[in-house]
């Protein structure tokens, strides 16, 4: 495959509005493929804690952790929330049992 096939197949393949493939990508052939640099947008406003999505724009809707309210964390939604609080009581267990 030439290159200029191959950025054309990522291009295809991953190319949209949000991640931009040049011409001049950067390509490391692996085992099994290739992996080919991209741009990828990502927007100025702020994004949840969790998950990186958008916040909502109605500032009641968003979720603030009571936990972490002085470190400014921010959730798009309730769900993101909770996961984060048991990926925390999660990696707080294994490390009381590593200790």
């Amino acid at each position: 495959m030439t290159r200029a096939e191959l950025i054309a197949l990522t291009r295809k393949m991953y190319g949209s509005s949000d991640v931009e493939i040049d011409s001049g990508a950067k390509i490391l052939p692996v085992e099994g493929g290739y992996w080919v640099g991209a741009w990828v947008w990502v927007p100025k406003e702020d994004r949840c804690t969790q998950c990186g999505g958008p916040l909502p724009d109605n500032e009641d809707e968003r979720h603030v952790s009571p936990q972490t309210v002085d470190d400014g964390e921010e959730y798009c939604s309730e769900q993101c929330e909770e996961l984060r609080f048991y990926a925390l009581e999660s990696a707080a267990g294994q490390a009381a049992r590593v200790a």
